[in-house]
């Protein structure tokens, strides 16, 4: 039987699939299967996926329409392993990663799943940062922010999964997460970085509202299905309000209201104040820095 199911979506990733394939296929722990998801690559990443497939087993190639979100929904699917872990095409895996993780999971059958850091390597400078698990909410953590990478958990394939939100194409992830993990035990392994994490240069200020539109989307979603809250959560979605209120966009906007609706309210209140400029030079700040700190 097949321990660990492996799923990889690809897009145009002729590029980095061959590393990418070849960090699951070098792995200590061999149990494996490969699942890579194709989302309609126009350039040569099926031809060099065939090749590993012509070569190995354990790997297998399937189509999807756009979307990582359906890529990941079929790979779900498609899983025979009795723990799951994701990939990116342009990623790779710590040689020992699922030995680990599996080791643990197999000795502690109470856990759900496993969850480490990951090397962030910016393929432009060479730099390499590691990147710990964030629990920046005490036990809500997962209500106010995605704590995990996509690349740095490994769970149990059960049969109450719930799916990604296919229509969703920033912060999914957290989605998932939030949903399949809400209640579940989740041993951080933190002395372990599993993933090397890919970075190949700087987004755009539009690209990053975008993502943090998102972020305010997906909490909204969330604040419907758990009511929970702490003050530091409290004060987190004050900041995601008056951030929604500053970036004058209609994106998701009758959920959003309806979730942030007594902070959007005194956002609005607060952008009266003399204290609009400060908080506008905050955002400004952000979107300079390229990046957002609202996760």
């Amino acid at each position: 039987m097949i321990e660990v199911s492996l799923i990889i979506p690809t897009y145009n990733s002729e590029r980095t699939i061959e590393r990418t394939i070849n960090s699951v296929i070098n792995q200590t722990y061999k149990s494996i299967e490969i699942i890579l998801i194709d989302n309609g690559s126009t350039d040569d990443t099926l031809q060099i996926i065939g090749e590993y497939t012509k070569k190995y087993k354990n790997i297998e190639l399937y189509n999807t329409p756009n979307g990582r979100s359906i890529a990941r929904n079929k790979g779900l699917k498609k899983a025979k392993g009795k723990y799951i872990k994701f990939l990116d095409a342009d990623d790779e895996l710590e040689l020992d990663d699922i030995e680990k993780s599996v080791e643990f999971l197999q000795k502690n059958d109470d856990f759900f799943a496993v969850a480490t850091g990951v090397t962030l390597v910016n393929d432009v400078d060479k730099t390499k940062t590691r990147k710990n698990v964030e629990i920046l909410y005490g036990s809500l953590s997962l209500l106010g922010s995605n704590p995990f990478r996509i690349n740095g958990v490994t769970f149990k394939n059960t049969d109450n999964l719930v799916f990604f939100e296919e229509n969703l194409d920033s912060c999914e992830d957290w989605l998932f997460w939030y949903r399949n993990l809400k209640n579940k035990k989740v041993k951080i392994l933190r002395e372990n970085f599993s993933a090397i994490v890919h970075i190949t240069g700087r987004n755009s200020s539009k690209s990053l509202d975008n993502l943090l539109i998102h972020q305010i989307y997906v909490r909204s979603l969330i604040k419907k299905e758990d009511k929970r809250t702490n003050l530091k959560l409290k004060f987190h979605d004050l900041k995601l309000a008056i951030q929604y209120e500053l970036l004058n966009t209609t994106m998701f906007k009758k959920d959003i209201e309806e979730g942030f609706k007594y902070n959007i309210f005194l956002s609005k209140i607060l952008l009266r104040t003399p204290l609009s400029n400060v908080l506008k030079k905050k955002l400004q700040l952000k979107q300079k820095k390229n990046i957002y700190k609202t996760l």
